[in-house]
């Protein structure tokens, strides 16, 4: 939502930039005849127009860059968060081959225990008489 935002405002910036150079040019042939006093202060009030719109574009830009900055932070943080996720899910994965490892050797010492208890009982000798 805000890249299209920040597109939108910059294409739209970029047209009034075509429209000042067309002012700039007009201006420009107007100043290069000796201008009369009523064309001076049409000239005057021009530039007083362009300096508010150079203001107010110089503004936008600067709220595009705050989004851009705020994004590419957000972007940082969320690969920041997916490094952290991709360590954690690693970190479960030893956890689990661990606990398989305990109770695999825990259920053969069971085993082993069970087995070397019974043995004096149970004989799986087969030649018994």
């Amino acid at each position: 939502m805000i890249l299209l935002q920040n597109d939108a405002q910059l294409k739209i910036l970029n047209e009034e930039v075509m429209s000042l150079r067309e002012r700039h040019q007009k201006i420009t042939a107007q100043l290069s005849n000796e201008p009369d006093a009523k064309t001076i202060i049409r000239l005057e009030d021009e530039i007083r127009k362009i300096g508010a719109q150079v203001n107010k574009w110089i503004r936008e830009l600067t709220e595009i860059s705050k989004a851009r900055t705020k994004l590419e932070v957000q972007f940082i943080c969320l690969r920041s968060d997916i490094r952290l996720s991709t360590v954690n899910i690693e970190m479960a994965n030893m956890d689990i081959d661990r606990i398989e490892l305990n109770y695999r050797q825990l259920w053969n010492d069971f085993l082993y225990n069970n087995n070397s208890n019974n043995s004096e009982f149970v004989s799986n000798d087969n030649n018994s008489n």
